[in-house]
């Protein structure tokens, strides 16, 4: 587990996709992260975010950058998923 506002590599990479001009771009900064370990490599499982006596804006931010990171995690899961299925299958 990694915490205390850390950022995905996978949503930093999409982030510099957007915004191939800027030179320091960062991902959507996590409170918390979930990890895995395959082929010596980090994988995310989790990512969440934690507030405490937050107003309503501030919860509605946290949960679009939390949905955000989910769609990132899933969508690094299934495209590994595809690459692997079609390696198997040639």
């Amino acid at each position: 587990m990694k915490k205390d506002e850390t950022a995905n590599p996978i949503s930093t990479q999409k982030k510099k996709a957007q915004y191939p001009n800027n030179i320091l771009i960062i991902g959507f900064k996590i409170n918390f992260r979930f990890l895995g370990y395959y082929c010596e490599q980090e994988i995310d499982l989790m990512a969440g975010e934690i507030a405490i006596n937050s107003d309503e804006d501030k919860i509605i931010y946290d949960y679009g950058k939390w949905l955000r990171e989910a769609k990132g995690i899933v969508d690094h899961h299934v495209g590994h998923c595809l690459i692997d299925f079609s390696a198997q299958k040639s």
